[in-house]
């Protein structure tokens, strides 16, 4: 879970589902160890098959990485298709590079379709080429996703310096299919669905362990509680206390994942930069990101195993854009601090 010095700059909805009791007894189908925006999505769209569907969350709904994020939507992988073609083959690779297409797309689908209560823009996002070699990646990204039909264009220096305020960079790529949600609001809006679907949904819930006899999966709980499925799925993405071993005869591995963000005090003014998209640069150690959303503030922040707070404090005063169009999703915002760590 988040350390206690995370300070969220979202706010949990008015809609936010009720905590639900955790009652045991009957097997289930599917039991879902985390409460985030892939354990919801996935227990949403079993139930809907038909399953019965627990869900239990360590900490409550939205507090983890999936409530602290940027909120970027953003298509595809870091690698491009043509080297997930050649490392996983034509058939497998296609698929994977399909998916990977079409990721935003369900998520502004889903906002759309089920009418969620998700504050959004879709207006995309600029990889900023700040070296030779930078623009020579954007312009094959750029072909190979263009060849695909993609609504993605290269920009001139002359363009991105108009669309982002900053001065010296050569180029950029824009990808037109992504866009930015309040992740909070989704990740509730997720669980208000699932739970509307008939998935049971369990705050602090915390598994300890897990053992398999005779086909079903029997899973305890820090708080004592015990549960039955036929089938588990981890949904705890790089969260190290569920990574560890939780059963003596299975061993879970997993790569801790840096992220972290940062929001100064409102900080626009008209001529120091443009609101709106997000903007992304790559440094010698991770990514960096910038936005400047209509409240004025700029949120940044840095991936990477090299990642550290001091490299996102220094940063935030040397972000210059964020695009061009305004209308970013609009928060009851906190003071400046720290947006979330993971």
């Amino acid at each position: 879970m988040p350390a206690p010095f995370s300070d969220p700059i979202w706010q949990k909805p008015q809609s936010a589902a009720a905590p639900q009791a955790l009652v045991g007894g009957k097997p289930v189908d599917v039991v879902i160890i985390g409460g985030g925006i892939m354990g919801l999505s996935t227990a949403l769209h079993a139930a809907r098959f038909g399953f019965a569907v627990q869900v239990l969350e360590a900490g409550e709904i939205g507090q983890g990485a999936s409530g602290l994020n940027g909120g970027q939507v953003i298509p595809g992988l870091k690698y491009d298709p043509e080297w997930l073609l050649e490392h996983f083959g034509p058939e497998r690779g296609e698929i994977l590079v399909n998916f990977a297409a079409s990721t935003a797309d369900a998520v502004f689908e889903l906002i759309r379709d089920e009418k969620l209560a998700v504050p959004f823009v879709r207006n995309g996002w600029i990889q900023a080429a700040h070296t030779e070699t930078a623009l020579k990646a954007a312009v094959n990204r750029d072909r190979q996703w263009r060849n695909r039909g993609a609504d993605v264009r290269l920009l001139s220096q002359t363009e991105i310096a108009a669309l982002t305020g900053a001065q010296g960079y050569l180029g950029g790529w824009l990808d037109s299919r992504a866009g930015v949600i309040d992740p909070l609001a989704y990740t509730s809006e997720l669980a208000r669905i699932a739970s509307a679907a008939g998935v049971k949904i369990a705050e602090h819930q915390k598994v300890v362990r897990l053992d398999k006899n005779a086909g079903l999966w029997r899973i305890s709980t820090e708080g004592g509680a015990e549960l039955q499925a036929k089938t588990v799925i981890l949904a705890t993405n790089a969260y190290p206390a569920i990574c560890s071993p939780v059963s003596p005869r299975r061993s879970f591995r997993c790569t801790p994942s840096r992220s972290r963000q940062r929001r100064c005090r409102p900080i626009w003014r008209p001529g120091f930069c443009r609101r709106g998209r997000r903007y992304r640069i790559r440094a010698a150690s991770s990514f960096i990101t910038a936005r400047v959303p209509t409240g004025g503030w700029c949120l940044a922040g840095a991936a990477g195993w090299r990642s550290r707070p001091a490299k996102v404090t220094g940063r935030i005063s040397s972000a210059r854009c964020s695009g061009s169009i305004p209308g970013y999703p609009a928060s009851a915002s906190k003071s400046a601090g720290l947006a979330g760590w993971r």
